[in-house]
Parts: structure tokens; sequence; C-alpha cells
């Protein structure tokens, strides 16, 4: 998000026409951004953030503009917006981040977060691929959907593997890495790289039979 969008306001008619284009795609933000840049190209194009929020709104209070926002007690205005720009402009960073970096304990982080629809999203390890794979993969897909036709339980003639894969450099625990966004942005990080080197635990399923495990 561009950081004047946490501020901006759009008129009524603006509003009006994004929460259309949002329904029009179901709620999915990201789609409805790209929908309203094609019937409005010349137009300042809200965030995907924008699209959620607007919805969220006009559900809680049944307008398209912003409430101003009261200022209470131990509430800091100022230090929120603050916080959800640093969100929007790293999505990977961590709430004792935003706490050294705002003076903010994290408890209240979590909060400010929470209350704006914000979650935690946790990265998927996918194969590291060459430019070349993928063109085979997908061969190979249509080939085993063929065969799968063409020939009776053949799936369970298939020798199902799996292999872990230990490097000098170590392993990558995912759970402690997260994306903050309002909606999940799927992300992926590569992982398993054919070209690194090192020590390999592989096991294997035929049947209902179990091979392995073997080390080398």
């Amino acid at each position: 998000m561009d950081s004047e969008q946490s501020t901006m306001s759009f008129s009524n008619r603006e509003y009006a026409e994004m929460h259309f284009v949002y329904g029009l795609c179901n709620g999915n933000a990201l789609a409805a951004q790209r929908e309203y840049h094609t019937r409005y190209p010349d137009r300042t194009i809200p965030s995907s953030q924008v699209f959620t929020r607007l919805h969220q709104r006009l559900l809680e209070t049944g307008s398209v503009q912003k409430k101003t926002k009261e200022v209470g007690p131990g509430h800091d205005v100022a230090v929120e917006e603050e916080i959800l720009h640093m969100v929007q402009e790293n999505p990977g960073t961590s709430t004792r981040q935003l706490a050294m970096e705002t003076g903010m304990s994290r408890w209240k982080i979590h909060k400010v977060l929470k209350g704006n629809h914000f979650h935690p999203y946790h990265f998927t390890k996918v194969q590291g691929l060459e430019p070349g794979d993928y063109e085979a993969r997908r061969d190979f897909c249509r080939w085993l959907l063929e065969r799968d036709i063409e020939e009776y339980h053949f799936f369970k003639k298939i020798l199902w593997t799996d292999e872990s894969r230990f490097t000098r450099e170590g392993i990558i625990t995912t759970h402690n890495m997260h994306l903050w966004n309002e909606e999940n942005p799927r992300a992926t990080r590569e992982a398993s790289f054919q070209k690194r080197f090192g020590l390999n635990v592989w096991a294997g399923v035929i049947g209902d039979q179990f091979i392995g495990p073997h080390i080398f």
C-alpha cells in the first residue's frame, strides 16, 4: 500500500463503485483491485486493503466514509497508524521488532493488528524449481492422469517416496516465520534445492508396504 492511502479518502461515488466491484468479485480484495483498475484506469487505484476495510466499515457503521477516531486514555492514534504503515511496508516484520521501534508493548501491537483484521499467515515450503522443470512437471501430470484412466489401480503400483535433506546450512523452521495481512497471501518459500549437498533420509510406500528409512 502507498503510504498516502492510510489517510486518503475517496468520494462517496468512488466508495460505492469500489464496493460494487468488491461484491462482483465475491469478496476477493485482490481481484477487486484489478477489476477496479480495468474499469477506472485514470483514477487513483486503492490498495486491496481499502476494499476490505470499506466492506467492514459498511457492516459496522453503515457509512462509506471513515469516522474520526476518538483518542482515549493510553490510546495514541498516530502510533497505531504508524504500526499499520510499518506492517504494510514490511509484512514479514515481527511484533518484537514493532515493539522496539514504536516503544509499545507486544500485547498492544497484537491488539492493534487484530483490531484492524490483520492475521499472521505462515509460509508454505515448496520445491525449488529450475526454469525447465515446469513444462516437464506438467507433461508428467498429464501422463499420470492418462495412465490412471487406462489401467485400473495404477496408483497402487506407484512407489511413493519422501526425502529429507540435512545440510550445513541447517533446517529452516517456518513456525516463527509469518506475514501480517488482512487476507492470506498464500506466501511460499523455496526449499530443498537439488544443487545443495548434505545427508539425505529417504523412505517409501507402495501399496500397503513401508520401505526404509534409508540414510545416504
